[in-house]
């Protein structure tokens, strides 16, 4: 029984026409140049293939070489076009005294590929186990309901990528034999991959460089795992206690977390794996940002006064994926290079980085406005770390400008971190907003507060990945343009910010008008917090040459045409105008005014007045379904004419806050809110006399927007509840936010 994974189709390959296919460990080498790259069912089973073929890259092309041989010999493969065929044979097949291996790529021979020849033959386990998204034992997934003893058979190709993943992938608990284990090695960080044009690009780029000699993980010892020897099953069913250090970067990319062991056998089908033990495998000796190339890190720094260096106050800690907001908050660890200053932070960009740049400046090996893609792979477990509860993928650019940036000599680290720093607080704001607004009514709701940092974070995206291409473009041509470039940035944030707040206030349920007055609370406490982040970080990036102009986003326009718009304002003006002549003290033309205004005052009781308001109407045009609307703005303002003496017309809910006659207002407010249209004329015919008599003149041009959005849309719905967030928001707060607030749409 056999299955030759040099030779047969396991590996999930997408070909330059955009073809999937399956081939062998030759021809993903040595015909790398044909396909595009490298996709497996998950994003942990692409990552920990591409870890495969990088090992056997790496023992091939590159084994035995000093760093400056190495940097030829890649220089010589990338300008080749293909990865030369006759090392692969030679490797395989011997040379000479050297041995050959090919017998080791056999997935059920004397040395089967990844696996340990040392477990007994009585010890059996599941092939649930094997492939993690399959439910076994404390492995518990949402959807796969397979028993304990169901017995699941995988075909030889199918097995072989989970045997290679469950190394690198595997999650923690009990394994066979109830002995405990530690999550595999790649579940401490996201795994980066630099993408090419072509997979032998691809390869080409993430092939790390050999460790220098004299180190711990010196090259001179360094060899994958299906050179070595299978290791003595640990004896303990408590506790790892295996412990040891790579030898270099090959032991590494083919670490083995898991002492695993496949059973199969043939049936009608063909070879079919329908056993797995997996055993608790090696523990890393050794901390990872000291040897792992394809992570990023960070670790926080604190500067004593007076103190000349700053001194670390953490480790360093891998970058890893969230399931919601993006990785492109952590690009400064992504991309930029070591800073060396007394920032709060030091940052560790993937190794692979720092050699592109390094092999350009020394070899020319692309063009200057070549950008590449990290695609940045991996997996986030439950709390218990014994299950899977997402895998996640993501890509971000990486335009060389930017990699060759020296962060003590150029102010880009700085405005990228602003950049990601506003993005992170607004979040933090909306956040707040929610819990908060869910506090105050004793509720729970989880679900609602994630879609809320989904409609926000999300959209950042792609906003950020044009920010950066036009980073990599402005530093090239213009580093002064680097401000005003984060300034538009910042205007995105606050638009994407605001309208994920919109949506969120669209979507809490239509409830009584007392949550309705958290809910305005709750709100206006956010756009405080995003007027104060705003503030902070114009602060920030203001220089004497530059003015950032912050863009208004809170208040959205209406979707009504410009030449609708034209005309309510001017049937407004036209009221204002006889409200200013019934306050002119000219004789004449103040009893004109106050002729009109008494005849449209009868109009709502006596027929016999009605061609007055239409003939004050209907000469600004309304449209037919604003018309009633227009009729019902012209009575009350003949019930509250009063001119703005201070200069200051105030909008409803201001006008009612500022008419200070205490609860009662408030009373008459709530009863506003929970009005259809017909109850809402007659309680408005109600309060606007009450504003006359206070003294308080009404924004009649703001009321008529809002009364159209209450007239046409359903009551209840997300349309009108915007309008009466509005007039709660400004009743409770007064001028201070009127001009943050949220419009009709």
């Amino acid at each position: 029984m056999r299955f030759d994974l040099l030779r047969e189709p396991w590996l999930p390959v997408i070909t330059l026409q955009g073809e999937a296919a399956y081939v062998g460990l030759e021809d993903a080498l040595n015909r790398a140049h044909e396909y595009r790259w490298l996709q497996g069912e998950t994003p942990t089973v692409t990552a920990a293939l591409h870890r495969l073929l990088l090992a056997l890259v790496l023992r091939v092309h590159f084994d035995g070489l000093d760093s400056v041989s190495s940097d030829k010999r890649w220089s010589e493969l990338w300008f080749s076009g293909s990865l030369p065929a006759g090392l692969l044979a030679r490797y395989l097949d011997g040379d000479g005294d050297t041995p050959g291996y090919r017998d080791r790529f056999d997935l059920f021979g004397a040395h089967p590929f990844f696996q340990n020849t040392r477990i007994p033959e009585d010890m059996t386990g599941s092939t649930a186990k094997l492939t993690m998204f399959r439910a076994a034992g404390n492995n518990a997934t949402l959807f796969d309901h397979t028993a304990n003893d169901t017995r699941t058979d995988l075909s030889p190709a199918e097995a072989a990528r989970w045997l290679v993943t469950v190394q690198a992938f595997d999650t923690g608990g009990l394994k066979a034999g109830k002995r405990p284990s530690r999550p595999s090695l790649g579940n401490g960080f996201a795994t980066v991959v630099i993408e090419g044009a072509d997979l032998r690009e691809t390869l080409l780029l993430n092939v790390p460089r050999a460790n220098p000699s004299g180190k711990p993980q010196s090259s001179s010892r360094d060899r994958p795992t299906w050179e070595r020897e299978s290791d003595v099953i640990q004896d303990s069913s408590k506790t790892e206690k295996f412990i040891r250090t790579p030898s270099g970067q090959m032991d590494l990319l083919t670490w083995q977390s898991r002492h695993i062991r496949l059973r199969g056998h043939e049936d009608a089908t063909g070879v079919v794996v329908h056993d797995a033990v997996i055993l608790p495998g090696h523990r890393m000796g050794i901390d990872l940002e000291l040897i792992e190339h394809t992570a990023a890190f960070r670790r926080s720094f604190r500067i004593r006064k007076g103190a000349r260096d700053k001194e670390a106050s953490g480790p360093w800690k891998p970058i890893q994926l969230e399931e919601v907001r993006g990785v492109w908050r952590h690009c400064r660890e992504l991309l930029i290079a070591n800073e060396v200053d007394n920032s709060q932070y030091e940052y560790l960009r993937p190794r692979n980085l720092d050699r592109i740049t390094e092999l350009h400046e020394s070899e020319g090996c692309f063009p200057e406005d070549k950008v590449f893609t990290l695609r940045v792979l991996g997996q986030q477990l439950d709390p218990n770390r014994g299950a899977v509860h997402t895998w996640l993928e993501e890509t971000l650019p990486a335009p060389l400008s930017i990699l060759q940036e020296n962060p003590g000599k150029t102010s880009l680290e700085p405005f990228i971190g602003l950049a990601v720093s506003l993005a992170v607080n607004m979040g933090e704001a909306l956040q707040r907003m929610e819990r908060d607004y869910h506090t105050r009514l004793k509720g729970n709701s989880q679900a609602e507060r994630r879609l809320l940092q989904q409609w926000f974070w999300h959209p950042l995206s792609e906003e950020f990945n044009r920010y950066l291409m036009a980073l990599a473009k402005g530093i090239k041509e213009d580093p002064r343009g680097i401000a005003p470039l984060t300034a538009s940035w910042a205007n995105e944030v606050d638009r994407i910010a605001h309208e994920a707040h919109l949506r969120w206030v669209d979507n809490i349920p239509r409830r009584p008008a007392d949550d309705l007055f958290s809910l305005a609370k709750c709100s206006i406490q956010f756009k405080r917090r995003t007027r104060d982040i705003r503030h902070d970080f114009n602060s920030s990036i203001e220089t004497d040459h530059i003015l950032l102009k912050q863009k208004n986003f809170q208040r959205i326009s209406t979707p009504a045409s410009i030449e609708v718009l034209q005309n309510r304002k001017i049937f407004i003006d036209g009221l204002y105008q006889l409200g200013i002549e019934l306050d002119s003290g000219e004789p004449t033309r103040a009893s004109r005014a106050r002729r009109v205004l008494s005849r449209i005052r009868r109009s709502t009781n006596d027929p016999r007045y009605l061609p007055d308001l239409v003939e004050l109407v209907l000469p600004h045009s309304p449209v037919p379904d604003e018309k009633e609307v227009w009729y019902f703005v012209a009575v009350l303002f003949s019930l509250n004419p009063r001119p703005a003496l201070s200069g200051k017309r105030r909008p409803l809910g201001i006008a009612m806050r500022d008419s200070g006659t205490g609860s009662s207002v408030e009373a008459r407010l709530r009863q506003l809110l929970t009005s259809d249209w017909n109850v809402l004329q007659y309680r408005l015919r109600q309060v606007v006399p009450m504003l006359q008599q206070q003294g308080v003149a009404l924004d009649y041009g703001q009321l008529l927007d809002d009364l159209v959005e209450l007239h046409q849309a359903p009551h209840g719905s997300a349309r009108a509840h915007r309008v009466h967030l509005r007039w709660t928001e400004h009743f409770l707060s007064g001028w201070e936010d009127h001009h943050s607030t949220i419009s009709a749409p």
